[in-house]
């Protein structure tokens, strides 16, 4: 995969969506729509909530990139891959620092010192 194929916003979104999982937030959200806000939310294990605004496509199009998991039309959850991916900036996977990894790092992982 060369680039991530993704809007600026859409980027936003997940980058925001990673940070509220770093404040507390699990992984899972489920979607909302009324009349004041369309959506997602996500639940803190202490009971508090983040929204976040997006729209469907927005979610789609993380999906179809593997950033989010959708389990459902309204619920899905941010994968492991997400927060690897705005670590890195959304870097190309080829020129991403977690696919190159150092000559210390394998040597240390194959001889496990």
């Amino acid at each position: 995969m060369a680039e991530y194929n993704l809007f600026d916003h859409q980027k936003d979104l997940l980058r925001t969506m990673v940070a509220a999982y770093r404040r507390g937030c699990g992984p899972d959200f489920m979607s909302m729509s009324n009349s004041m806000f369309t959506g997602i939310v996500l639940i803190a294990k202490n009971g508090l909530r983040e929204q976040i605004e997006c729209d469907t496509s927005d979610l789609a199009a993380l999906d179809k990139e593997g950033l989010i998991q959708l389990t459902t039309f309204n619920s899905g959850a941010i994968s492991p891959r997400a927060l690897r991916v705005v670590d890195d900036n959304f870097a190309s996977s080829e020129n991403s620092s977690w696919a190159k990894p150092s000559i210390g790092n394998l040597t240390q992982n194959i001889y496990g010192q």
